[in-house]
């Protein structure tokens, strides 16, 4: 933490200045909320696409102005001209997408599961990333660092724009610095909040987008077409991505910033605290986050501040939202029809083919013990997030915040890290792991029970997000406890009454023991009285609320046995590999498991694990046979080709085509 004042500054000069940087970086996120707002206003679901669009444009707009050959150095006109063409391009490009966004991520699901749509989003959030990707390979104007996209997943490298705006200090040789383009970032943000607050007041364009936001019903009744409304705005809302995503290229010439899902949320949490589809809100938000920020940046670190800002989220999501029954299905059009849980020995298959993979393994050398081991552990998630979202019918997409508490509690607890923590974990024993995991994940499931019981699905799942985004940066900033990015190896093997599991196939059969036991328990608990007044839930909350079902308490039941069962997998993974990282909290993993449970249906219990071991089958096993096949082929012939179509580099489309394809699907058949 740093002290007010300096040698440079004294303390008034020191928070001026930081208010002034605070305004210029506020700009940007102005311009994402006022986007925001618009869409949010009409449709009231959040766009978790927004924020890979947002990143696409940000390197179109760089690649553009590279091929342009925009160069420090040219003539005013020269450059405004240029700058003219790219924003001409960006906003072009936003408004398509956005209105492609609306006919694939929106129009299919209206009247269905008010998640579905924010699962179709987040399924094309990751091609919109893969299209960010593709981009930035035609040129090689690029350098070393991040340009983060959904979390957790690799990261597109910032790309070398050069320093067109003026960028002298307005106070001469005044110790404070207030540079041109400053003013000219704080100059459009407030102009196009203006503009656009005089088109919601004084044109039938926005008289129009009003009435669809208040009642969509009413407003169709009055002659309003409403779809073509939801097409313009969604237009309108891609452009602005577009201004914001030019101005950010220009303003930081080489952007390190936080991109994708993350810039969504940072840009809704401006939304939700300037009011809902108000321009002049979100602009007057975003410069105040954007001060919060740099007073954050200096007085504590600049690493803390994205977890301080999804953290207001959090709280204002949290009390501005009261308790309310949803009204409708929730869970049908996400994850399918409603069936009754039978007995049947097919299902048997499934273990007892999983039994076989060490001796297959070993008998036709396929090198898959490792990656066997994490697609158990994998399913082993699966099935804990199953009863949320597969029987709950509720969402969580922050899962991999309770796997990453148990690697850790496990991880802490046994390497004696910090002196005095080492425990009987340290020999790595089964029961300390299963009572500890359990414990702490249940407990932690439990509080977000409390936040299912206050909030709508689709808030829950805005949450759980920015939740697992903090874990992670948690855990990698407070070096002390958690060693940062370094993590923590040297985690012993996995002992069951002291005896060491020290080889792979040992570890691997533990594991699935452990997998299959707590599928047997998920079984009878879903046929239980409470496993059939969850699903009542799910159906109709209404309903089974007015039949003495209680849905606070299911809930919280639901969340904790998610949450035991995610930790115990991360403290089975510590053991396994013997290493932890914040990694393990990246947005990927609660992805993958959600992905997973989305194709293996509602109402099952084995259909997660089959699901898992095609998911990561093709992840871990299927990819990098492709692209070693690939790359020789490349080495072969020449040929260039083979390496654009790489399905190595072309995993998240496979992820987010798979996503979006099962919600859609799931939604067509309910409706047939």
């Amino acid at each position: 933490m740093t002290a007010c004042g300096s040698a440079q500054f004294s303390c008034s000069q020191l928070l001026l200045q930081l208010v002034i940087f605070g305004l210029a970086n506020g700009a940007i996120i102005a311009l994402n909320a006022i986007s925001v707002t618009l869409v949010y206003s009409v449709v009231r679901m959040l766009n978790f696409a927004h924020g890979d669009l947002f990143s696409l444009l940000t390197v179109l707009a760089a690649e553009s102005i590279t091929i342009l050959g925009l160069q420090v150095g040219a003539s005013w006109l020269s450059i405004g001209l240029g700058l003219l063409v790219v924003l001409a391009i960006c906003a072009v490009v936003g408004a398509g997408t956005g209105l492609l966004i609306e006919q694939i991520g929106f129009r299919p699901f209206r009247g269905a599961s008010r998640l579905a749509p924010l699962m179709a989003t987040l399924g094309i959030s990751f091609m919109l990333y893969q299209a960010a990707l593709f981009v930035r390979t035609l040129t090689n104007a690029v350098i070393p660092g991040e340009h983060r996209s959904v979390p957790g997943i690799p990261e597109v490298a910032r790309i070398n724009v050069p320093d067109l705006l003026p960028h002298g200090n307005l106070f001469g040789d005044a110790a404070l610095i207030l540079q041109g383009k400053d003013l000219i970032v704080l100059a459009a943000a407030v102009s196009v909040a203006l503009g656009l607050h005089w088109l919601l007041q004084r044109t039938r364009f926005g008289w129009k987008l009003q009435a669809s936001a208040a009642d969509p019903t009413m407003a169709q009744l009055c002659g309003i077409n409403y779809s073509a409304t939801l097409r313009q705005v969604f237009a309108l809302g891609g452009a602005l991505a577009g201004l914001a995503a030019l101005l950010f290229s220009l303003y930081y010439t080489a952007p390190y910033t936080n991109y994708g899902a993350q810039s969504g949320l940072i840009a809704f949490t401006a939304a939700l605290l300037g009011g809902v589809g108000r321009p002049l809100g979100a602009l007057l938000s975003g410069l105040a986050l954007g001060i919060l920020a740099a007073f954050s940046d200096y007085f504590i670190a600049a690493q803390w501040t994205p977890a301080l800002t999804l953290g207001l989220l959090v709280l204002l999501v949290v009390l501005r939202q009261q308790p309310k029954i949803e009204d409708s299905p929730i869970n049908s059009a996400l994850v399918g029809s409603v069936q009754a849980v039978r007995q049947n020995w097919r299902w048997l298959i499934v273990p007892a083919f999983l039994a076989c993979v060490p001796l297959l393994n070993a008998w036709f050398e396929l090198g898959i013990q490792v990656a066997a081991i994490q697609i158990l552990i994998y399913g082993l998630l699966a099935l804990g997030l199953n009863l949320i979202v597969g029987w709950g019918g509720m969402l969580d997409l922050g899962y991999a915040a309770p796997f990453v508490l148990g690697a850790y509690l496990v991880g802490l607890m046994s390497t004696g890290l910090h002196g005095g923590w080492q425990t009987w974990l340290a020999s790595g024993e089964l029961a300390g792991i299963l009572l500890v995991c359990g414990i702490g994940g249940s407990l932690f499931g439990w509080l977000i029970g409390l936040l299912a019981a206050r909030l709508d699905n689709e808030l829950l799942a805005i949450v759980t997000f920015a939740l697992g985004v903090i874990a992670q940066r948690v855990l990698q900033n407070w070096r002390s406890l958690t060693n940062g990015s370094s993590g923590i190896s040297g985690v012993p093997n996995l002992q069951i009454f002291g005896l060491d599991l020290a080889t792979p196939s040992a570890t691997y059969y533990a594991v699935l023991a452990i997998t299959c036991g707590v599928g047997i328990l998920g079984y009878n608990l879903v046929r239980s009285h409470y496993g059939r007044a969850l699903a009542a839930l799910a159906s109709d909350e209404l309903a089974a609320a007015s039949v003495g079902v209680a849905p606070v308490a299911l809930k919280r039941l639901a969340y904790a046995w998610g949450g035991g069962v995610a930790a115990l997998a991360g403290g089975l993974f510590a053991v396994s590999f013997s290493y932890i990282s914040p990694t393990l909290a990246e947005f990927r993993v609660s992805a993958i498991a959600l992905i997973i449970v989305v194709l293996a249906g509602s109402r099952r219990i084995i259909a997660p694990l089959i699901a898992t071991c095609l998911v990561l089958g093709y992840d871990l096993l299927l990819i990098p046979k492709l692209g070693k096949l690939f790359d020789d082929l490349r080495e072969q012939t020449g040929n260039w080709l083979w390496s654009a179509i790489n399905p190595r580099g072309a995993n998240f489309l496979s992820f987010g085509l798979m996503l979006y394809l099962t919600v859609w699907y799931r939604a067509r058949a309910r409706r047939a």
